[in-house]
């Protein structure tokens, strides 16, 4: 495995020759006070301390969860195989002497938790997991399908306050809706795992049958507590034959079918007489007539709890040669309605959790992008689907055709009601429309608090050739382009984060025209200078994001990217050798989400060359940054429901975690001929991060790399330079100490000396 670690600001060494620095445990009580305040949501249970240990080289990183809960005075108590070895404030500790298999116990000062205390350090810097598979299925052409583990899920589906994992089964025959084909069927499974041992248990199993077809676009599962009994549902898009499967003492029971027969009565191999609604003949393998479904299964079995018409249907039915008239949902590129029986724009689906009344989950199904759009909002309460309401607009309409192959979950007015963020189109808590930029379809998008200015925005790239703008940041809550870039081709990339701490705010840039811009859409960078464009992650423990992609478009081994800002080159923090990326060039990871440990995110990847096993890697770096656990922020949590969704996008908190750092702005002036005065102004660690208690000042001589030459304490602006020679240029460079070390490097300046 290919490994770069990076300790405190400015230290990355590789691998194995790895200087372990002791975390400082000072912290800055104040910034613990401005994370925002809880709202309803987030994760479903705050009693889980999610210790983890991962085993390096060099130790042991053990870290766990920290809540806004517990408070600034929340200490804790780390032992080693029964022994003491950290007392402190910060949520993580390198342990030296930690090996693999050494057992880990946590204690707090609060007295609230009584799980997710102990844990076994891993064996390596990833826990695999064993998983069961489907079986392979045979087409009825006689072609020869098998499964690979693809887009996942967390929930805390039986109650014990641990998050379960909800496993989505993709067969390699699996096609985008542009394109015709028989399919394997698509299997979800719950785990119950335990992410000291890797042991995971298969609770149940949906095989969604012969009747919902296998694509990115079809099949999108919501996980989350909707009903409030303390145990999440599994909510998703049904047909005939969709079966549910109890695990029990090894043996997977059927417990209940949805439609008229069970999965066994549709056999893959061959079309059925009755209930197997694939085409055969035309257009191989499209589904364009029979009923569809929204169902609701229990967490803890994956029993049904109850089945309902899924709304809206494909369009008007004809009774008399029972199909559905699918022309409405959009015109093709020559702008002609798309002909009866492709079903491609009708059968594109979204799916979201949204606290729509600002109080209760409710999940959100929806149909349509291109030009009909539709989104319904369900409630789950005492064993029932029932309707909250249905947005329905048809292809013309100024609001159709606005969405994208993904959408965010987002309180963009403040109100503490969630709008639903559907690309080019938002709609409102009530179902109403909100404001659409009228920008049409796109492929990416980022919600967050990008300008740090307390209020969120939408950073969105964009598909048609003569859309207004092709890459453009808007106000989340009006719409009001803040500005936008025309660049006449479809942009099917685009990403935004914090990755330069010079620049106030986050960065974006996308994949045409290879230009990466700061919050005020200026360009920052020369042309070119980009860094990749799939997902953001929070990685290394400070608090920029760092970004995660593959390796290449053919391999699709995972990794972890830091952005060099003074170089504008990325480094390599980790390369997951041995693990493949889902989805071809999309570059997915099954999920990157918060899910155990300290705040920052973990990977869950499928094994390159065993279908049944997974790997989930935590960083391995330490980190003097107390920060809640990120499922508790509810836009993030939400984030992770609707990760699975079509193209998947990284899940972002509603506020800036790198929101108010600041970099000196030095000035450097030849006082004499062998002096240069040096001036600036104050740095800041951001409103979440840490005192600043002095400046290391960096210089570079003539043809020669940066020095440090001094570090002044408290409260310093200035340094004079002296002993130089005459009539020579000196660059220079100004950082804050924060935790002891330098932080963040200023932009270079020059000063020559007279």
């Amino acid at each position: 495995m290919y490994l770069k670690k990076k300790l405190k600001k400015g230290f990355i060494v590789l691998a194995g020759v790895l200087f372990i620095v002791s975390a400082s445990s000072g912290m800055d009580a104040n910034a613990e006070g401005l994370f925002p305040a809880k709202q309803h949501g987030g994760l479903e249970n705050t009693s889980d301390r999610a210790l983890t240990a991962v085993t390096t080289n060099q130790g042991v990183l053990v870290s766990w969860r920290f809540y806004q809960e517990d408070g600034a005075g929340a200490e804790f108590i780390l032992k080693r195989n029964g022994q003491e070895i950290y007392r402190g404030v910060i949520t993580n500790y390198f342990d030296q002497q930690g090996k693999a298999g050494d057992s880990y116990e946590l204690q707090d000062n609060t007295g609230k938790f009584s799980i997710g205390q102990t844990a076994l350090a891993w064996n390596q810097e990833y826990i695999e997991l064993s998983l069961k598979a489907p079986e392979s299925q045979t087409m009825p052409d006689g072609s020869i399908t098998n499964y690979s583990a693809n887009d996942m899920s967390v929930g805390d589906l039986d109650g014990d306050g641990r998050l379960e994992l909800i496993v989505k089964w993709y067969p390699d025959n699996a096609q985008d809706n542009s394109i015709d084909g028989y399919t394997g069927t698509t299997f979800l499974d719950a785990y119950d795992i335990d992410t000291s041992t890797g042991v995971a248990t298969m609770m149940w199993r949906i095989d969604l049958g012969v009747n919902i077809r296998s694509g990115a676009h079809y099949t999108q599962f919501q996980v989350w507590d909707y009903d409030g009994d303390g145990c999440a549902e599994v909510l998703l898009k049904t047909a005939d034959g969709s079966t549910s499967y109890q695990n029990v003492n090894g043996n997977l029971k059927e417990t209940g079918h949805v439609g008229a027969v069970n999965s066994k009565a549709l056999p893959t191999n061959k079309i059925s007489d009755k209930y197997d609604f694939r085409s055969f003949s035309g257009r191989i393998g499209r589904i364009v007539k029979g009923e569809e479904f929204l169902t609701a299964f229990d967490g803890r079995t994956g029993m049904i709890i109850d089945t309902t018409a899924y709304l809206p249907s494909r369009g008007i039915y004809n009774a008399a040669t029972g199909t559905w008239d699918t022309s409405m949902w959009g015109l093709d590129s020559k702008g002609n309605p798309e002909p009866q029986g492709y079903a491609n724009r009708p059968d594109r689906f979204l799916a979201a959790t949204a606290y729509l009344d600002g109080t209760n989950p409710s999940a959100v199904f929806c149909r349509g992008y291109y030009g009909r759009t539709a989104i319904a909002a369900w409630d789950l309460k005492n064993g029932k689907l029932t309707k909250k309401w249905l947005f329905d607009v048809p292809t013309g309409d100024k609001y159709a055709g606005q969405g994208n192959h993904n959408l965010s979950i987002n309180d963009v007015d403040g109100e503490g009601k969630d709008e639903i963020i559907y690309g080019s189109l938002t709609v409102d808590h009530n179902g109403k429309p909100k404001y659409t930029t009228g920008l049409g379809h796109g492929d990416a998008m980022h919600v967050s608090d990008w300008n740090d200015d307390g209020k969120l925005e939408v950073f969105q790239v964009h598909e048609e050739k003569n859309a207004r703008y092709h890459v453009e940041l808007h106000d989340a809550e009006t719409g009001q382009i803040l500005w936008g870039y025309q660049y006449g081709q479809d942009t099917g990339r685009g990403v935004a984060a914090d990755i330069d701490p010079r620049y106030p705010g986050a960065e974006m840039w996308a994949s045409i025209k290879a230009i990466t811009y700061n919050v005020k859409g200026q360009q920052i960078y020369e042309e070119g200078k980009k860094p990749s464009q799939n997902f953001s992650i929070f990685w290394d423990g400070d608090l920029l994001m760092e970004l995660f992609d593959s390796n290449n478009s053919t391999q699709l081994i995972p990794q972890v990217q830091k952005w060099d800002y003074e170089n504008q080159k990325s480094d390599i923090l980790i390369q997951m050798n041995g693990t493949m990326l889902n989805n071809g060039t999309k570059g997915n990871a099954c999920l990157v989400a918060d899910i155990i440990g300290d705040w920052r995110e973990e990977i869950i990847v499928r094994d390159a060359q065993d279908k049944n096993k997974v790997r989930i890697y935590s960083t391995p770096i330490e980190t003097t940054y107390r920060v809640p656990c990120l499922l508790t922020d509810r836009a993030y949590r939400e984030g992770v429901a609707w990760q699975n969704t079509a193209y998947n996008q990284p899940a972002n908190l509603s506020y800036l975690l790198s929101g108010g750092i600041k970099v000196p702005e030095v000035t450097a002036k030849g006082v004499n001929a062998q002096t240069i005065q040096l001036e600036w102004n104050a740095a800041s660690d951001g409103k979440y991060g840490h005192e600043v208690s002095g400046y290391a000042v960096y210089r570079a001589e003539p043809g020669q790399s940066f020095k440090q030459i001094k570090t002044l304490e408290g409260s310093a602006r200035s340094y004079q330079d002296s002993e130089l020679s005459s009539a020579v240029e000196y660059r220079y460079k100004v950082a804050a100490i924060v935790d002891d070390v330098p932080s963040f490097q200023s932009f270079q300046v020059t000063g020559k000396t007279k």
